[in-house]
């Protein structure tokens, strides 16, 4: 019995090293869509509006609502009123995994130029 628990928390272990590997599998997974929307909300929260504005797209877009949707899975944007999703003034932030995705980014662009 023993044995089996060990193996056990052993493989609960390893699924969990597997599951959060670090942020550096966000870096790479990010389009450029979402690449511009992190630097946009760099400086300050911006609501959909003014990010599609920043980014020159008509409005709401199917491929900025993706990319957008894709960071907050990701975990690198958030909203600043959770409990309130439908909220007026409903803005998107970066996260602290989202800051540092957005300066490695950054700080990589330069790198080429």
């Amino acid at each position: 019995v023993g044995a089996q628990k060990e193996a056990h928390v052993g493989a609960s272990d390893e699924a969990h090293d597997n599951k959060f590997k670090g942020g550096r599998d966000a870096i790479t997974k990010v389009n450029a869509t979402q690449k511009n929307v992190l630097r946009v909300l760099l400086a300050h929260p911006k609501n959909r509006a003014q990010i599609a504005g920043e980014l020159r797209h008509p409005g709401r877009v199917g491929n900025l609502l993706r990319a957008i949707r894709r960071l907050r899975a990701l975990g690198l944007i958030e909203l600043t009123v959770p409990e309130k999703p439908r909220s007026r003034k409903q803005m998107l932030r970066l996260t602290n995994r989202g800051i540092a995705t957005a300066l490695l980014e950054k700080s990589a662009k330069q790198a080429k130029s």
